[in-house]
């Protein structure tokens, strides 16, 4: 399969909340995670954790828009415009605007994420 088959694969499973899908497409060794905040998480267990629970909450919707793709041999990059929507733990409505950066690694024949880091930019004009 080639990068941009896996990367759609990751994107639909991620809009589905598909958790078995979406493992198939990660690392099997390592990954790490940059949240829009800054928080970081590294290793596949605390990332696999963070999308499961993430994946349960029904109340968030994302779009996005592909930006850029750069595919190599052995790493394959996609940086990605995303639209976020969600409902706080008050009930309030909100929405956050970042870059999202997918670099996948080529391992066992295989592409797997190995880092996926969102950036919050500015929509004010």
């Amino acid at each position: 399969m080639d990068f941009k088959e896996v990367l759609e694969i990751h994107l639909k499973a991620v809009k589905d909340r598909d958790l078995d899908q979406f493992i198939t497409t990660i690392n099997n060794e390592d990954v790490t995670l940059i949240l829009p905040n800054g928080v970081l998480i590294s290793g596949r267990t605390k990332f696999i954790e963070f999308h499961k629970d993430w994946f349960s909450d029904k109340d968030w919707a994302m779009d996005y828009e592909i930006l850029k793709i750069d595919s190599g041999k052995e790493l394959s990059l996609a940086l990605l415009k995303v639209d976020y929507k969600d409902i706080d733990s008050k009930g309030n409505e909100y929405t956050l605007n970042y870059y999202l950066t997918l670099l996948f690694k080529m391992s066992e024949d295989k592409w797997g994420l190995i880092y996926d880091q969102n950036t919050l930019y500015n929509n004010i004009k």
